[in-house]
């Protein structure tokens, strides 16, 4: 059938994104791994999922396109793409019986895990890793099964099982729904709870004081049906940048844990409860005669509070411990839908007293995203080699802003227009940002702990710093990233290691960042678009030798989460500096050392002579130690940690230090000092 209207376009826009992000698009396996990384990332966006893994297996009736086994909920997500193949705007259906099989699939691989023998899988695959996880995930609380799709079903829900006394939710994705939750303008899908179906009577509620922007309700929530609702929707209950959950690894929540268990009456006394946000609510009785209650809500988010709501999910599900005596104070606000996104982050931080939340947890309005958003709409990029067209790098600030753009175009000559000015390959989000920031800054362990996480250190690092908004200069180097990190990923797809290319990529580029002393002219990869061909034989060499450290792990330890520790990173670089030939490095070094600084966002002031002489005078030694200091301690940004050692290189070689690395040196000097680095 056709696909008219935004659903049509939507489709179109994310196929062409597979394809863009296919190395090999004769290869069926590309395109299904590219599918489902394209799919998870719009779903993680939705709040859905955090940070699955995609990892392709297919064997005897079963197979699994990604997973996620999260060890501190006991939750294990596991995905079965079945894309339709259609042209242009065509959307296809797709069955009963096709979504059927598809979960039928993945129970089978369940079996698989539970009677199977791994030895029957390859030890150095990631489908080898995925089945250790699964089976090493005890005890399991929650198993959820996706079936997603880009075609059309009329398949929405799907009846509960269990798996070995343990409950499995089967979701089904398809076109349908994926487009209206990226073209919602939300963060995630909004969540209805009907407490009188839940708890069979209305929450007991008190008004508060009336607001034309928002009314806030006191209400008394049991803690069972809060451990419901966190079953049901997991992460996705919890506003989408602060859902944390730190397992009772401090003393706030070690007391939250041992009140539920030993004195759940007690818990309304001692827990200072939650506060969550809704757009609609239903009420039920009079407030006149103290019988009013909350029936409904829509939109419901917890904006402070999942801690507390996660450990009752824990101590129920997972500790079989009864919570019926547990009740929890919460605070709901129902905010006018014309104010929502400027009230709910002051809500969410204001809220907050058990631990301290950043200014990174509100990250699409932080204005270093929208600062980087507004360039991208200005910044032209040079033409490709004879090319005499510009084009532009399309930043997505929040999913689906490139589709929502692309629709406001009032002709179909003008949409060609569009998408000549910004073609797909051009568009980049958020995470990609931290993807591209981090591996540059040589954490590439903490690239490989996953988007989600990856992008909250990025953030947290910006907040931390107070880094001014970014420069247009800032903005091409990101964008040579960002080729940089595009192209790394297609050559390792040409090499067919057969797993864990987003380790190999990340860890690759952080490579060459270290080899080169960050001297890489980051202005000749923005000028030319593309990479030259020292540059990719050097990505090659180096993602071989990668490849060869990470999935060679100490006493057989499982290759992804080999890959998100400090030891995995300190062995890959020393096996680089040892098997890369140095006159390759050299050769794609820049040859002077008045390079810029690539992975700054600060402005620069200008130089001084005090500067100039001041940061030579400390020495070598005390530059290394100082970024060994940062390393340990993740007080300073990665840039800024990586331009101390190479200034301590440059004086070790008795090279001169530029005005601009003075400048930045100085700051970092002063900021590592007051941060209590001793240094001589």
């Amino acid at each position: 059938m056709n696909g008219n209207g935004q659903v049509g376009d939507f489709a179109e826009d994310f196929r062409q994104q597979v394809l863009v992000r296919a190395a090999n698009e004769d290869s069926e396996r590309f395109r299904l791994d590219a599918f489902t990384e394209e799919y998870l990332e719009y779903l993680a966006q939705l709040g859905e999922v955090e940070d699955p893994i995609v990892c392709y297996l297919e064997r005897r009736g079963l197979r699994v396109n990604a997973y996620s086994a999260d060890r501190d909920d006991g939750r294990l997500d596991l995905f079965v793409s079945i894309p339709t193949e259609p042209t242009g705007r065509e959307i296809k259906t797709v069955t009963r019986d096709r979504v059927t099989k598809g979960f039928g699939w993945l129970k089978r691989f369940l079996e698989f895990t539970k009677d199977g023998r791994p030895d029957e899988i390859e030890a150095s695959s990631q489908a080898f890793d995925m089945v250790l996880d699964v089976r090493d995930l005890e005890p399991i609380s929650t198993i959820r099964l996706f079936v997603l799709t880009d075609g059309r079903t009329t398949v929405e829900q799907i009846p509960r099982e269990s798996w070995n006394g343990v409950p499995i939710a089967c979701h089904v994705w398809d076109i349908d729904r994926l487009s209206r939750g990226a073209m919602s303008g939300k963060a995630t899908e909004p969540i209805s709870v009907d407490f009188v179906r839940r708890h069979g009577r209305p929450l007991p509620c008190l008004l508060g004081p009336e607001d034309p922007e928002c009314r806030t309700y006191l209400v008394l929530m049991p803690g069972q049906v809060l451990a419901d609702l966190y079953e049901e929707f997991g992460a996705k209950l919890l506003e989408h940048n602060i859902r944390t959950y730190l397992q009772a690894r401090n003393k706030v929540n070690k007391g939250i844990r041992d009140t539920i268990i030993e004195k759940p009456n007690r818990f309304l006394a001692y827990n200072n409860g939650i506060s969550t946000t809704a757009e609609a609510i239903s009420l039920q009785g009079d407030d006149r005669h103290g019988d009013l209650g909350v029936a409904r809500v829509e939109g419901f988010q917890i904006v402070n509070g999942a801690q507390t709501t996660a450990s009752l999910f824990q101590a129920a599900k997972r500790d079989r411990k009864d919570i019926s005596k547990v009740d929890v104070a919460c605070k709901i606000t129902v905010v006018d839908p014309a104010h929502f996104d400027d009230l709910v982050p002051w809500i969410s931080r204001f809220a907050n007293t058990q631990n301290k939340i950043n200014e990174a947890d509100f990250e699409t309005n932080h204005p270093f995203h929208v600062r980087l958003e507004a360039l991208s709409r200005t910044i032209w990029a040079p033409p490709v080699e004879q090319a005499q067209r510009q084009t532009k790098w399309f930043y997505e600030r929040a999913r689906g802003q490139y589709q929502e753009a692309k629709g406001r175009q009032p002709t179909p000559g003008r949409k060609r227009q569009f998408e000549e000015a910004y073609p797909t390959r051009q568009r980049f989000t958020k995470t990609d940002v931290a993807k591209f920031e981090n591996s540059w800054g040589q954490l590439p362990e903490i690239v490989s702990r996953g988007a989600q996480k990856n992008f909250a250190r990025f953030m947290k690092v910006l907040a931390d710093r107070n880094a001014p908004e970014p420069t247009e200069e800032y903005f091409q180097w990101l964008v040579a990233k960002a080729i940089l990190f595009k192209r790394t990923e297609r050559l390792v797809d040409s090499l067919a290691f057969g797993g864990y290319r987003a380790q190999i990529v990340t860890y690759t580029i952080a490579s060459l960042s270290r080899l080169t002393a960050q001297r890489i002219d980051l202005d000749q990869i923005w000028r030319q678009q593309g990479l030259g061909a020292r540059m990719e034989e050097a990505l090659t060499l180096i993602s071989k030798c990668v490849h060869r450290v990470i999935t060679s792990p100490p006493d057989g330890a499982n290759i992804t989460e080999w890959c998100k520790s400090e030891r995995c990173w300190t062995d890959v670089a020393a096996a680089a500096k040892e098997k890369i030939p140095s006159e390759l490095i050299d050769a794609v070094s820049s040859v002077s050392d008045s390079r810029r600084l690539p992975s700054s966002a600060l402005r620069s002031s200008e130089s001084t002579s005090d500067e100039i002489e001041v940061v030579p005078g400390v020495g070598s030694e005390t530059w290394f130690e100082l970024a060994q200091w940062a390393r340990q301690t993740n007080n300073l940004q990665p840039w800024e940690r990586s331009l101390a050692f190479n200034i301590g290189k440059l004086i070790a070689r008795g090279l001169a230090v530029t005005p601009k690395q003075a400048i930045h040196g100085r700051k970092i000097w002063a900021a590592a000092t007051g941060l209590g680095f001793n240094g001589r």
